[in-house]
């Protein structure tokens, strides 16, 4: 029933056409139009849904095979790297394996489960665990590893999730990895922070909220200024469209009926 559930969640029936064929492999696409349908326009959304969740069982259950090591002799353990993110407003537990098979590192994305509750170290833990009772039920004697983001309610000493997960194996050796990204993550959030005492990225915010309200420069630039945060590829790109943009930018604000007090000084743009 979880799995169900997941399934459900993860793949709405409401889902557009266009985002089912993206996560598609092409040879399902090719097998779904050969079988039942004769333009993609015609596919319902529900049937779609329906097709999309077929793939996503089969998917499921090819990495029980994987995992299992009755099955595939290849492989007898296996990491984990875990994050939590938030897509189309809904808030997710990000979940990948990290496996060795025949001489290769492989990283498959195991499941996106929703969370509707607080994002608390036991929350996760329950969630993570349903999870892999179903798929590898003798997990506890196969997990050695954890990635995570560094967050106290993942790498929490008491609480967190991968204190949690290492207290229920039945293995000595437990390795606990601190995502890389995520530290340079850190590292730069706190360069954006040094940068003249933080001004120059309140002046961005204020400048990005005025633009996403201009509907006028919208529709000539044909589309909205990306919202901004402070992980650091974020940054880059809405830096760099900023910088793309800014002839376009200056025009609009030199052709403003009133001036924008929220236009940037001469010396942030340098």
């Amino acid at each position: 029933m979880f799995l169900e559930e997941c399934l459900f969640d993860n793949v709405s029936v409401s889902m557009t056409i266009s985002r089912i064929f993206c996560v598609l492999p092409s040879k399902h696409v090719s097998l779904l139009i050969q079988i039942d349908v004769t333009q993609i326009g015609s596919l319902m959304d529900t049937k779609a849904a329906g097709y999309a969740r077929t793939v996503l069982a089969h998917s499921l259950h090819l990495i029980a095979t994987i995992l299992d090591p009755q099955k595939n002799q290849s492989t007898w353990a296996f990491s984990l790297a875990n994050n939590t993110s938030t897509h189309y407003g809904r808030s997710y537990l990000n979940n990948h394996i990290q496996i060795h098979i025949n001489g290769k590192l492989h990283n498959f994305h195991l499941l996106a489960i929703p969370m509707y509750e607080t994002h608390t170290g036991e929350n996760m833990f329950h969630l993570i665990v349903r999870i892999l009772d179903i798929i590898c039920p003798h997990w506890r004697t196969q997990l050695i590893g954890v990635g995570s983001d560094g967050a106290s309610s993942m790498t929490g000493q008491f609480q967190g999730v991968v204190t949690r997960l290492a207290n229920e194996l039945a293995n000595m050796k437990f390795y606990r990895v601190w995502c890389g990204l995520h530290q340079l993550d850190l590292v730069l959030k706190r360069a954006y922070m040094d940068l003249w005492e933080n001004e120059v990225v309140d002046i961005m915010k204020k400048f990005i909220a005025y633009l996403r309200l201009q509907g006028t420069l919208i529709n000539q630039m044909k589309a909205t200024c990306p919202q901004l945060s402070t992980h650091w590829l974020v940054m880059g790109h809405v830096c760099k469209r900023l910088l793309d943009k800014h002839i376009t930018l200056f025009e609009y604000i030199d052709t403003a009926a009133k001036p924008i007090t929220s236009t940037p000084p001469n010396w942030w743009w340098m």
